[in-house]
């Protein structure tokens, strides 16, 4: 972008990044609920955010205090 026109481009690309800054702001999107449980948290993150299948948690891993 800023390479093609030099000076105009950086100007082009101040005045996109004006405009993204002065836009709606965005409506936060939360993947899990606050009573979902850890495990359910873990795996919504990694489904939705990470696209991976889910997570295999150890006996360990499971284990509360």
């Amino acid at each position: 972008m800023l390479g093609k026109k030099g000076g105009e481009g950086g100007t082009d690309m101040a005045k996109k990044v004006v405009e993204l800054l002065e836009g709606p702001k965005p409506t936060p999107k939360f993947v899990y609920d606050l009573e979902d449980s850890l495990e359910e948290k873990v795996n919504k993150i990694v489904k939705t955010i990470y696209g991976g299948e889910g997570v295999i948690f150890t006996d360990k891993a499971k284990k509360t205090n």
